[in-house]
């Protein structure tokens, strides 16, 4: 390390009262009054450069996102290359869905673990109804049934999909799941949120409910993602979405706090809807109505679920649909248990692997 300095400072000056560290350009600034020293690193100005090739990349990258949410378009993945990268990034035709720095981990390095559903299983997902049992049941129902509702009537999906009086088309049923899993996606993460900071409020274990929460939040995340490759949302979707999560995160935070159950239920009710409307778009798809939905689906899709290479989008809707099934069960199982404040989430072990599992087992057969 090197020393510059103006003026240095007398014995017994006052301490300093400023000290700034500028990672783009590794310069340490110590202010004291009006004499500043410097901290200079010695490793050249190659490592400056390096730096601020870096940091000119990401200020590029941010303006770059900026105009492609304003422009609702992708980027030309041909015309941008990390400055650590030796190869350039993939052209712009290429079968990528999005930009991604090549020195970066990929989206399947770093998603939390997830069933993978086989074929069997894939075909054995029905549409059940489980009965409102208590108060708070019963207004989870008639929430979910008044939203239902309302969404049917302001899509067209009840005069065209219900009633047959006119053709609901491939844009009308992505319209319809990418608002879905908008909503869908906001329950998880507030309830985990709320028993995250319960958990370190009350010094307690969580006994197993975070994580299966938030694993559900980015699940239902990655359903709108593959969605989006499919359907670019208007300004006016857009502002109904901001509008819908300010509501929902607000009122489900301030309800969980309340009543768990009527949350609980409430999701579980919501997923009954989604397995629902998801059956009906498979049965369409089948009837030859959405030839759209039977291309190649987007590589996202592919690797999430880990689909063969010749998968279409009529597989990723049935893979989305026993991901709601499976949370439809969850919920409905958490709701009937969440008022024993020492009640264990029987889903806490989803997700191990076989390793872990057995080693799970053998430490609970030692003690």
């Amino acid at each position: 390390m090197t020393l510059t300095a103006g003026r240095m400072p007398r014995i017994g000056h006052r301490a300093y009262r400023c000290f700034n560290y500028h990672p783009q350009w590794r310069v340490f600034t110590v202010n004291i009054h009006c004499h500043r020293l410097r901290f200079q690193s010695t490793s050249g100005e190659n490592d400056s450069n390096t730096d601020k090739n870096m940091f000119d990349h990401s200020r590029q990258r941010s303006s770059d996102h900026q105009q492609e949410i304003l422009s609702n378009e992708y980027p030309d993945l041909g015309s941008v290359q990390h400055p650590n990268a030796n190869v350039p990034s993939p052209p712009s035709n290429s079968a990528a869905d999005f930009y991604t720095d090549e020195s970066r981990p990929k989206y399947e390095n770093y998603v939390m673990p997830h069933p993978i559903w086989t074929e069997q299983e894939l075909n054995s997902i029905h549409f059940t109804h489980k009965p409102p049992q208590r108060f708070a049941d019963y207004m989870a129902y008639m929430s979910v049934f008044a939203m239902r509702m309302c969404w049917d009537l302001s899509t067209g999906y009840f005069t065209g999909r219900t009633l047959g009086l006119h053709r609901f088309p491939e844009q009308r049923w992505l319209l319809r799941v990418v608002f879905l899993e908008t909503v869908a996606g906001v329950p998880g993460f507030m309830f985990a949120m709320v028993r995250h900071m319960k958990s370190l409020r009350t010094l307690e274990r969580d006994r197993g409910w975070i994580k299966s929460l938030l694993t559900e939040a980015e699940n239902e995340r990655i359903h709108l993602l593959t969605a989006m490759h499919l359907y670019k949302p208007g300004k006016l979707l857009r502002y109904a979405i901001v509008i819908a999560q300010g509501i929902m995160s607000n009122c489900l935070f301030l309800v969980y706090l309340l009543s768990p159950r009527f949350c609980h239920s409430f999701v579980g009710y919501l997923e009954e809807q989604a397995v629902h409307t998801y059956t009906n778009l498979l049965s369409d798809i089948d009837a030859g109505k959405l030839p759209k939905f039977e291309q190649p689906c987007s590589t996202l899709a592919r690797e999430y679920w880990r689909l063969a290479e010749n998968a279409t989008w009529r597989d990723v809707f049935a893979n989305i649909r026993a991901d709601e099934g499976h949370h439809r069960d969850i919920n409905h199982d958490l709701a009937d248990i969440c008022d024993n404040p020492q009640a264990v989430n029987p889903y806490r072990r989803e997700g191990l692997e076989p390793t872990d599992q057995s080693k799970d087992e053998n430490k609970k057969s030692n003690n």
